[in-house]
């Protein structure tokens, strides 16, 4: 039984149709929602919290997750979300390590993901 306990909304939002990777194991798909979950707060924080002024407006962040959510796979899906990170400027340049760690924290959150995905090809080859 598949369990999309996902509680970020974005996170659900974005992933929703690459959620049919492996999935078949409760603990997995349990794991697999908390990675997907923690990047997305990964590159929220990156993108949003630590973003100057000009670019905390709404509409810059609904056009880079609505580019985000139209990726036809978890590869590009993921590749935008680093890009996007690695790009984005700080409000503060006293949050320069802080910038570093998240994104060092979301480059391993998105190799899961990409991993996963990767075994779900193996797995299920129609998929």
């Amino acid at each position: 039984m598949r369990n999309n306990s996902i509680y970020n909304p974005i996170a659900k939002m974005i992933l929703n149709e690459h959620s049919s990777l492996i999935l078949e194991n409760e603990k997995v798909d349990s794991l697999i929602s908390k990675i997907s979950d923690n990047a997305l707060n990964c590159f929220k924080i990156i993108n949003f919290d630590l973003a100057p002024k000009r670019e905390r407006n709404p509409n810059i962040m609904r056009e880079k997750l609505s580019s985000i959510s139209g990726s036809k796979s978890v590869k590009t899906l993921t590749s935008k979300l680093i890009d996007y990170s690695e790009n984005s400027e700080l409000s503060n340049s006293k949050y320069h390590e802080a910038k570093e760690e998240y994104l060092s924290a979301l480059k391993k959150f998105c190799k899961a993901l990409i991993r996963t995905a990767e075994l779900s090809k193996v797995k299920n080859p129609r998929s």
